[in-house]
């Protein structure tokens, strides 16, 4: 096979071509212009993608220069701040000296506003929390208001999702049916928490909290029914106890009481 019939199987239309002028010469037909107009046609398409192959190679390297050039910027904007008497001292980040970003400065400022930040975080080895606390303080003018912004609009967006039960578990099961909400607290009828319980589980996402209020009773649960005084005392001590039963093993939640107050049970939805 020639080196046009080898480059050939690397290009579908010229091996078709050459197909073609085969074809042609079997049947007795002398056109031997065929091979050549072929091999040109190949050259062509050899030219046009090595072109666009320097094209491609050339706009790396310039796009490479440009981030060198940043990187190479950017460490020299650090090595003039630590930089005393000819040698470079590791110096402690100091927060105060931290700029304000006020979101009307230049991309390698903001990178560098940003560095600044990240050594303070790294050097005091600070929590995730606190470094968005910290960085929040360290807005001003439009940024300011953009982050007190955001703050509003995640409390409203969280508030739909957080209700309390006071009233019937129908009524407000009805009324917070849409969507899932991320905390319900109940301090209702005795007599239906354990419904109250089905219906919240409905209705809590998973990884949500019920919170039950008045689990311990007056302390009844863990007293002889025999102690237990009369009344409404009495008649609901019944109630909560099975409550508390039920919640004890029910394995779609984890659940802990807490001696605060007459008894708080949080109970945090598995599936």
């Amino acid at each position: 096979m020639t080196s046009v019939g080898i480059r050939a199987l690397t290009y579908p239309g010229l091996m078709a071509s050459q197909q073609d002028g085969n074809h042609h010469n079997n049947d007795g037909d002398d056109d031997v212009n065929n091979p050549i107009l072929t091999r040109v046609e190949f050259l062509e398409f050899h030219k046009e993608a090595r072109d666009e192959n320097q094209q491609f190679c050339e706009k790396s390297q310039q796009i490479i220069g440009e981030i060198k050039q940043m990187i190479a910027t950017l460490l020299a904007r650090k090595s003039s701040h630590n930089n005393n008497d000819q040698y470079i001292q590791r110096r402690t980040p100091n927060y105060k000296k931290i700029p304000f970003f006020d979101g009307d400065i230049c991309k390698l400022d903001f990178i560098d506003w940003l560095l600044d930040l990240e050594e303070y975080f790294n050097f005091w080895k600070i929590c995730d929390e606190e470094k968005v606390w910290l960085a929040s303080k360290k807005l001003d003018d439009e940024a300011k208001e953009w982050w007190e912004d955001i703050q509003i609009d995640r409390k409203r967006q969280v508030s739909h999702r957080i209700f309390f039960l006071f009233k019937s578990p129908i009524v407000d099961y009805q009324a917070n049916k849409k969507g899932h909400s991320i905390f319900a607290f109940v301090d209702a009828d005795k007599d239906n928490y354990i419904i109250y319980h089905e219906l919240l589980l409905k209705l809590v996402k998973i990884g949500g909290i019920i919170g039950y209020d008045n689990t311990l009773w007056f302390g009844s649960v863990a007293a002889p029914e025999e102690d237990a005084k009369e009344g409404f005392i009495k008649h609901h001590r019944k109630c909560f106890m099975e409550l508390n039963n039920f919640l004890a093993t029910d394995p779609r939640i984890e659940s802990s009481l807490i001696s605060i107050g007459d008894g708080l049970t949080l109970c945090r939805r598995l599936y």
